[in-house]
């Protein structure tokens, strides 16, 4: 059984074959932790997933008794806020790592990291309309400014 106190002694393999989702999740959460500098509570992942509390402990916890996991959504939304490969995350197969998809600077500070955090919390809906709703206002304000510096 995973627990704290073993979690450096699992291997690749190990990691890939026998886990329940929420010993990854576990794991997940403590590696993130690490990276951040701070510790990832329920409550963070909870709030990623768009779920309570309450459920991420029955998964935490395999309080059922069987490999419970996220709907879709909210998976990918945990693996993303984790930032672990979904597929690794769901089934235990492939690398923990996500898929690096940008070149990004090898350090961070921890508040760019802290930011990242939270950026990643917000879902894709939400990003996307954020983003319209400021072209359309730096638009509107660049226009203003020409418009009165054309002024004589």
């Amino acid at each position: 059984m995973f627990t704290r106190k073993n979690a450096n002694q699992f291997t690749n393999k190990t990691l890939r074959l026998g886990m329940l989702y929420g010993e990854r999740l576990l794991l997940a959460m403590r590696k993130r932790a690490e990276t951040l500098g701070r510790e990832i509570e329920r409550k963070d992942v909870a709030r990623a997933a768009s779920t309570s509390v309450q459920n991420i402990g029955m998964i935490l916890t395999n309080a059922k008794g069987r490999d419970q996991k996220l709907r879709t959504e909210s998976h990918d939304a945990v693996a993303a806020f984790l930032k672990v490969n979904p597929r690794w995350l769901l089934t235990g197969e492939g690398s923990m790592e996500p898929e690096s998809t940008i070149n990004a600077p090898s350090e961070l500070s921890p508040a760019a990291i802290e930011l990242a955090a939270l950026f990643d919390m917000i879902p894709q809906a939400d990003k996307l309309s954020r983003a319209r709703a400021f072209n359309a206002a730096s638009t509107a304000i660049m226009q203003v400014l020409q418009d009165v510096s054309a002024k004589p």
